[in-house]
C-alpha cells in the first residue's frame, strides 16, 4: 500500500474531529495515506504513540508497516565509511552519532570479515 498522502486539510480535520477513539483516528488517517510523522503533527500527539498504534494495527491485520526509505540506514553509512578507512572518531563526527554505536557497528563488521550481519528481531 503506497502511503503517499493525497488527503486534504478538510479531510484531515474531519477525521480528527470525528467522535471515535484517538487510536481509531490515527488508523483512519494512516489508511487515508498519511505518514506517521504527519499524523502525529496533525493530531498534536507524540510520534511514538502514533507509531505504536499503527505498528499494532498492521501486525494484527498482517500488513507491512512501511519504513523510512529515504536512504541508507545509519548502520550502512557507518559500514560504508569504515570501508573508506575513516577512524571511528571521524565517522562519529561525520554522522553526528554516538562513538560507542560507531565502534559497535565497525567492530561487528570487521570481526565478521567485512560481512554485514542482520540482527534477528
Amino acid at each position: 500500500m503506497n502511503k503517499t498522502s493525497n488527503i486534504t486539510e478538510e479531510q484531515i480535520t474531519s477525521i480528527i474531529n470525528h467522535a471515535t477513539s484517538k487510536s481509531q483516528r490515527i488508523i483512519e488517517l494512516y489508511e487515508a495515506g498519511m505518514q506517521v510523522k504527519a499524523i502525529a503533527t496533525a493530531m498534536d500527539i507524540r510520534y511514538n504513540f502514533a507509531y505504536n498504534v499503527l505498528s499494532n494495527y498492521t501486525r494484527v491485520h498482517d500488513m507491512m508497516m512501511p519504513t523510512n526509505q529515504n536512504g541508507p540506514t545509519k548502520k550502512q553509512q557507518v559500514i560504508d565509511l569504515v570501508k573508506t578507512g575513516m577512524t571511528n572518531t571521524e565517522i562519529s563526527k561525520a554522522l553526528a552519532t554516538n562513538y560507542n554505536y560507531v565502534y559497535k557497528i565497525a567492530k561487528e563488521y570487521l570481526d565478521n570479515g567485512g560481512v554485514v550481519t542482520k540482527v534477528a528481531g
